[in-house]
Parts: structure tokens; C-alpha cells; sequence
């Protein structure tokens, strides 16, 4: 084999492992935070039939978890504490939603299907960095997908069901 053709195989190669090496999500794990005691209300849940505000002690009364560092395509990075959407659900009688429309405080919104849930674990992050999140770090509330995120802002998956200041979920 000629030189010129070994070094282009190497080539390819090294591109191959670079562009198909995994990348790793963060990990989540029990939060060493203890839990919220404020009862204000920062969400509103809702079936067909009723609806049901939330505080930030009614969200981490769920089984309260830290990931590991994320970096947020949008700014905030760090670890992210909160609880997984569909343990949220359950609890509020939404799990077996066909469909949700998540809304955030400018109107945003987005639709998640049953499916997509259990495709992917959805997150309710109420913390950064052990702190509350501020309209600023995008919150009070917002949602991501650990095994999405990471130390570096991953381009090979889609963010669009990753929403901030999130106010609302409904059934649809």
C-alpha cells in the first residue's frame, strides 16, 4: 500500500472514532440538597378535568435528584437538581397522558407524547447549582433530558423538548 493511501486510511479512520466516539450524559444521582419547604405556588398541573398548582415543596417532595455537570445550549451550566417528569406525572394523575402541552411564562410551548416519554427521561430541574433558579438562569422551572446533556453543549441530538421558565402542564 502506497504511503500517501495508508496515510488517507488513517486518516478516516481518526475521523471515524472522532465523529462516532459516544459522547457521555450526565449522570443523576440522590440530591445531597434537602428538600423545599416553600409552599408558594411555580407550576400549574392539569388534566381534562381539573388543575392543581404546585410549589416548590409539592415538587421536591418527589424523590429529589442531582445530575452531573450539564452545560445548558442556552447559558446555565452546572448541576442541575429536581425530579423526573414522569414521577411528577404519576403523582398528579398525568402519566398516562396521551399527549402534554408544557407552556413557559412567555407563552412558549411545547407537546410531549406519551411515547416521547418513555423514549427519553424528561427532568424538572427547580435548581442550579443548589440554588433556586432565577428568571435570569431561566427558571423558575425548566425542563432537559440528562442523557442529552453533558460537559459540552451536544450537537447530535435535538434539544427542541428542552423548555425554561416553564409555568404549565396540561393535558391535551
Amino acid at each position: 500500500m502506497s504511503s500517501f493511501r495508508h496515510r488517507c486510511y488513517s486518516l478516516l479512520l481518526l475521523a471515524m472514532v472522532f465523529f462516532v466516539m459516544p459522547v457521555s450524559a450526565a449522570s443523576v444521582s440522590n440530591s445531597v440538597i434537602t428538600p423545599s419547604h416553600d409552599s408558594t405556588p411555580v407550576l400549574v398541573v392539569g388534566t381534562k378535568i381539573t388543575e392543581t398548582s404546585l410549589s416548590y415543596a409539592d415538587i421536591e417532595s418527589l424523590p429529589f435528584l442531582d445530575t452531573g455537570f450539564i452545560k445548558h445550549f442556552d447559558g446555565p451550566e452546572g448541576e442541575f437538581s429536581g425530579v423526573w417528569l414522569n414521577d411528577l406525572l404519576r403523582k398528579y394523575g398525568l402519566f398516562n397522558a396521551d399527549r402534554l402541552r408544557l407552556i413557559a411564562h412567555d407563552g412558549y410551548e411545547i407537546f410531549l407524547s406519551k411515547k416521547q416519554r418513555e423514549e427519553k427521561s424528561y427532568f424538572v430541574v427547580t435548581r442550579l447549582n443548589g440554588r433556586f433558579l432565577s428568571m435570569h438562569e431561566l427558571g423558575p422551572l425548566m425542563i432537559i433530558v440528562p442523557e442529552d446533556g453533558g460537559e459540552t453543549v451536544r450537537g447530535d441530538v435535538s434539544h427542541s423538548h428542552w423548555i425554561w421558565a416553564l409555568r404549565q402542564i396540561k393535558e391535551q
